[in-house]
């Protein structure tokens, strides 16, 4: 909360940067205009790693500036419940939970990733991108307690959160659940609200050791693929060369040319070799600015998808680069313990604004609630033969990602099904069939942490064959990306089957930006509700 007690109106910018004594990554900026006697609210979304202190500075457009405030260190743990108070209530307490002001509620689902639980017993007055950040955490997996409010009555939410005012004490909203409890908050209590993960839930702490970040292997990508060099063209200089400095001065001056005039070809030969050697064989022939991106897209429903995406991004000429991408709200941020020569801005949609030296990279992460490809995907049948198992049941990808599609697996309970890619049917479609149903997300992630894939020596000449070699850490990480994940708890985990693709990334995905070379991969979730596995999962439990 910023405040001005003065007498006359200020502005400035805010700016967040994470690490209190060595700054790391970029800082997050955010500017400001306060009247006389006013306050506001300034939010930052950071993205935070480790458990490393941040510090907030102000500074006036007249050059005046703060002294750094060191903010409380933030501590990682799994996400919370909590209850959304009215503030402009009197007596808004949280009962048995801990309490966040609604007005305060993001207005992007990019900025959720710490809320597990929301209790809520009224309607807020919410803006409409708030209101829709409700309805997407909900469909991504949130779960959502409805309370009676202080005099003991219902309420709604109304409009496009229609879905949310089901009268039903418990029902489904895409991969999330809402519950109606018929009590207050103060009657409301901790055990009601956090229900206990289902016995399969794997553990979200066991397999952080040794594992990779995406943004690590994605600059290891961008490390081993080097651009195809035109070797006929670099051996027909280095011949001209030989030639140049070798028969063709003996031959000239056998004929009676003047030794100088010779030896000024030959200085002249060398210095025009060198430089063509240089561009041709190391930087600048046929090569342009590109980006390599890997990117999680969460499908939320109608063809929106909760977008994370970690780039790295390759230039051919010095300058300050200003990244933007088409989705609402972009959240940005440089992962790493370096400082670097970046800023970061929420104004018009969010930006990221990096300095990038000459044939040098920068790596970032970007979070946005993004519309793409509307992928569809059905519970197809087995033909009348026996399956054994619901989780042996083919699925029908009925609408595919565009592009090639490299790579399918699932994810139910605790454990991982390997599926393979049929071919496309008369009306598009195409069908998945499990063919190893009994390998468990343990074991694929012990697996993994075991092994490790990367060479220094190897260089790949296209980004294609450099994915395909790191698919086995590329799968490791969205499976633990997947076990991080808050696992819908109750009723609402149940039956549920969570299919990843692995596309090529889509033109919505992209940065708009003429001339750029954008390649990368999209590993799309998306959570299929399965009968049939639920009627398995409760024959399970004892």
């Amino acid at each position: 909360v910023v405040a001005n007690p003065g007498g006359a109106p200020i502005e400035g910018t805010l700016s967040l940067t994470c690490g209190a004594m060595l700054p790391q990554g970029a800082p997050w900026t955010s500017s400001f205009f306060l009247g006389a006697g006013s306050a506001r609210v300034v939010q930052f979304y950071p993205l935070i790693e480790q458990e490393l202190s941040f510090k907030l500075t102000w500074s006036g457009n007249d050059g005046a500036r703060s002294e750094p405030f060191v903010l409380p260190e933030p501590k990682l743990a799994a996400p919370a419940t909590v209850l959304l108070t009215d503030a402009r209530s009197i007596g808004s307490d949280g009962g048995h939970f801990a309490t966040f002001p609604d007005e305060w509620f993001p207005p992007t689902i990019a900025a959720t990733d710490a809320l597990g639980g929301l209790v809520l017993d009224h309607a807020p007055r919410w803006q409409p991108a708030q209101r829709r950040a409700l309805l997407d955490w909900v469909r991504r997996g949130g779960t959502l307690h409805r309370l009676r409010d202080a005099t003991g009555q219902d309420w709604r939410l109304g409009d496009e959160l229609a879905a949310l005012d089901q009268q039903t004490p418990d029902f489904p909203c895409g991969s999330g659940s809402v519950h109606r409890h018929d009590c207050g908050r103060r009657d409301f209590t901790r055990g009601q609200g956090e229900a206990p993960e289902a016995a399969d839930a794997p553990s979200q702490t066991e397999f952080q050791y040794g594992r990779r970040s995406m943004c690590s292997l994605v600059q290891t990508l961008a490390s081993e693929v080097r651009p195809p060099h035109n070797w006929t063209l670099i051996y027909g200089i280095l011949i001209g060369l030989l030639v140049v400095v070798g028969p063709l001065p003996w031959l000239i001056a056998r004929r009676g040319v003047d030794a100088r005039w010779i030896n000024l070809g030959m200085v002249a030969a060398i210095a025009l070799s060198t430089v063509a050697l240089s561009t041709v064989g190391r930087r600048g022939h046929g090569e342009r600015a590109s980006m390599v991106s890997l990117s999680y897209a969460h499908a939320l429903g109608d063809g929106v998808y909760d977008l994370s995406q970690w780039t790295n991004a390759f230039v051919t000429a010095s300058d300050t680069y200003v990244i933007a991408h088409h989705g609402e709200d972009n959240l940005y941020a440089i992962p790493g313990t370096n400082d670097v020569d970046a800023q970061i801005t929420s104004a018009g949609g969010g930006c990221l604004a990096a300095r990038i030296p000459l044939f040098s990279s920068c790596s970032f992460m970007q979070r946005a609630r993004m519309a793409g490809p509307a992928v569809t995907i059905g519970i197809g049948s087995s033909g009348g033969s026996p399956a054994g198992s619901a989780l042996a049941m083919p699925l029908d990808l009925i609408k595919p990602p565009p592009g090639a599609l490299h790579h399918a697996f699932a994810i139910s309970g605790s454990q991982v099904i390997d599926l393979v890619i049929g071919s496309p049917s008369e009306n598009g479609s195409l069908r998945l069939t499990p063919i190893e149903i009994n390998r468990s997300v343990k074991n694929l992630l012990e697996q993994a942490n075991s092994t490790t894939d990367y060479n220094g020596w190897v260089r790949y000449q296209d980004i294609d064959q450099a994915l395909e070699a790191h698919w086995e850490a590329l799968r490791a990480e969205v499976v633990t990306t997947f076990v991080n994940s808050r696992r819908p708890p109750g009723d609402a985990g149940v039956g549920l089957l969570s299919v990843f693709l692995v596309a090529d990334q889509p033109p919505e995905f992209q940065m708009p930006a003429a001339g750029l070379a954008q390649r990368g991969r999209v590993i799309y979730r998306i959570d299929v509700r399965c009968p049939e596995r639920a009627a398995e999962q409760a024959k399970e439990e004892p």
